[in-house]
């Protein structure tokens, strides 16, 4: 009994954790734009940095081994002012951020203005709430 009480906890501990994304709405491509609230840090007071996830209907124009149908980043939003900035793009050949990961990229951090009424307004407010 106790060498199934031992392996059931060791299972669980290896257990990988999942994230928990959040749907925010379609774009006009059909491309699902996802948000994971349980990944929310405070950088200062009026700042924060989530993971966020689009996964595209249709694969984009490219070579079979370049191909992509997801892309997971980290996105800081300021809160006070409104603004986002993705950091980090990662792109994967499976959907919801599955399969290779096809590119790897690290980004400026450079503030864009969210415009009323858009996905990204629905995530800032995820982000800020």
């Amino acid at each position: 009994m106790k060498k199934l009480l031992l392996a059931l906890g060791l299972l669980l501990l290896s257990a990988p954790s999942f994230a928990e994304w959040e749907s925010v709405g379609a774009d006009e491509n059909g491309d699902t734009i996802y948000i994971d609230p349980s990944t929310i840090k405070k950088l200062s007071d009026d700042k924060v940095k989530v993971w966020v996830m689009i996964d595209y209907a249709k694969a984009p124009d490219l070579s079979d081994d370049e191909q992509y149908l997801s892309v997971k980043g980290i996105e800081y939003f300021d809160c006070d002012n409104e603004m986002s900035a993705v950091i980090f793009a990662a792109g994967y050949s499976g959907k919801m951020g599955s399969g290779s990961r096809r590119f790897r990229n690290d980004l400026p951090e450079t503030y864009n203005h969210i415009i009323l009424g858009t996905i990204g307004d629905q995530k800032l407010a995820i982000a800020c709430h």
